[in-house]
C-alpha cells in the first residue's frame, strides 16, 4: 500500500520510467480525503530582506532578456513588510528568521525546504531538506535543517548523490490529499523525486514546464477551498505545460476547478503563475502580485477573493509572492493547536531556552 499511487506520470517518450494516469488511483485518492483529511501546513515562514541583492552574473530568467536592474533595498524591504502584514491581517501565523550574511537569495524560503504531516497521530511533523542547485544558495538549506531540528521535527535529507531538490520550488501538494504535482527539470532531478516518494510516502505526478518556467511554481498554484475543502482550485499557464501534464491536470481537477492565466505577459514576466492561496480562510483567497492585473481581475470574476501587493524589487530577484514564504505546522510541541488534540505529540515539551534563535513567531489569532 505504501507507493499505490506513487506512479510517473510525464511523458513517457522523455521518460522511461513515465507511466500513464491511473484514474481508479486519482479516484481513490479523493475518497480517502473525505474519510481522513491530509493535514495541511497552515504557518508561514519567512527571511527577511536584509541581505538581498544580486550578485555578479545572476540572470532572471523570468525577464525577456534576463537582465537585473540594482536592487533598491529600502523598497524592497517595505514591499516584504507588507505582504508579512498582510499574510497577518488575514490570521496567518508568520514566522520571521533573520539572514544569513553573504546569502542574498534566502528570502526566497519555498525553495531549501518543505514540511509534511505526521504519518500518524501522535508523531512528530517532518521537514525536508532541499539541495539547491545554484552555489550561492547551497548553504541555505542549513538554516531550516537546524530550525527544524530545534523544534523537534523528524528531518529527511537526501541521500549524497542527491545533487538538486528545490522543495515546494517544484513540489506542489494538491489541498487535502497526500498527492503533488511535481517538476523535472534543472532545478531538480528525477532522481530526488524517486528518493522522496520513498522516504516519504509522498505520491507524485511528474512533469516537466517549458519556456522561463524554471520551477513549477512559477507556472502553477493551487487555492484551498473553504467552501468546498475537497475540491480546490487551481491556477496556471497552459503553454507552460504539455499535453501528459495537461491531462494529469485534468484528472485531478474539474473544469470548474481550473482557472487559466490568459495574458502571456503576464504569465511570463508578471510571475501570475507565482500567486499564493491562502489557507484557513472563510472563502477562496489569492495573494498576487499587482504586475498581475488581468489574472487579478480572471479569479475576482471566479468569486475569488485577491489581494494585490507591489512586489516589482523582490521580481528583480527571479521571484514573486509564493517564493517567500514556505508552509509549517508551527514547532512539534504545539501541533495540538494547529491540527487539534488527536495530533498532540507526546513527550515533547517547550524547552526553557526558545529555539527560535532568530525569530519572531506570531500564533494565529
Amino acid at each position: 500500500m505504501t507507493h499505490l499511487y506513487w506512479r510517473f506520470i510525464a511523458a513517457r517518450e522523455r521518460y522511461p520510467l513515465a507511466g500513464s494516469l491511473n484514474i481508479k488511483a486519482s479516484a481513490l485518492h479523493r475518497l480517502v480525503g473525505l474519510i481522513l483529511p491530509y493535514p495541511d501546513p497552515a504557518d508561514v515562514l519567512m527571511i527577511e530582506t536584509s541581505h538581498f541583492k544580486l550578485p555578479p552574473g545572476q540572470t532572471n530568467p523570468m525577464s525577456a532578456d534576463g537582465a537585473l536592474e540594482q536592487v533598491n533595498s529600502v523598497r524592497a524591504a517595505n514591499q516584504w513588510s507588507v505582504f508579512v502584514h498582510g499574510l497577518r491581517w488575514h490570521g496567518l501565523g508568520v514566522s520571521i528568521l533573520h539572514g544569513a550574511p553573504g546569502l542574498h537569495d534566502q528570502l526566497y524560503t519555498a525553495n531549501p525546504f518543505m514540511t509534511l504531516p505526521p504519518l500518524a497521530p501522535g508523531q512528530r511533523p517532518r521537514a525536508v531538506i532541499g539541495r539547491m542547485q545554484l552555489e550561492h544558495r547551497k548553504q541555505e538549506p542549513d538554516i531550516f535543517k537546524k530550525f527544524f531540528a530545534d523544534c523537534a521535527y523528524d528531518l529527511i535529507e537526501f541521500s549524497s548523490d542527491i545533487e538538486n531538490f528545490e522543495c515546494t520550488g517544484d513540489v506542489l501538494k494538491i489541498p487535502g490529499i497526500n498527492f503533488a504535482f511535481a517538476n523535472v527539470r534543472q532545478r531538480t532531478s528525477l532522481t530526488a523525486l524517486e528518493e522522496l516518494a520513498s522516504l516519504t510516502n509522498l505520491h507524485l505526478g511528474v512533469l516537466t514546464t517549458r519556456g522561463p518556467f524554471y520551477h513549477l511554481d512559477t507556472a502553477m498554484f493551487m487555492v484551498p477551498n473553504p467552501l468546498a475543502p475537497h475540491r480546490p482550485y487551481i491556477v496556471y499557464w497552459p503553454p507552460a505545460f504539455g499535453p501528459a501534464a495537461l491531462k494529469m491536470i485534468d484528472h485531478f481537477f474539474a473544469p470548474d476547478q481550473q482557472i487559466l492565466i490568459t495574458d502571456r505577459h503576464e504569465a511570463e514576466a508578471g510571475f501570475a503563475g507565482n500567486g499564493f492561496g491562502l489557507p484557513q480562510q472563510d472563502k477562496p483567497t489569492v495573494a498576487l502580485a499587482k504586475s498581475a492585473p488581468k489574472t487579478a481581475r480572471v479569479l475576482r470574476d471566479r468569486g475569488l477573493r485577491v489581494l494585490e501587493f507591489e512586489f516589482d524589487e523582490i521580481h528583480k530577484g527571479g521571484g514573486s509572492l509564493f517564493c517567500c514564504k514556505g508552509l509549517w505546522f508551527g514547532p512539534a510541541w504545539d501541533l495540538d493547536r494547529v491540527l487539534g488534540p488527536l495530533w498532540k505529540v507526546p513527550d515533547i515539551v517547550r524547552p526553557s531556552a526558545a529555539p527560535y534563535y532568530s525569530v519572531t513567531y506570531r500564533h494565529k489569532p
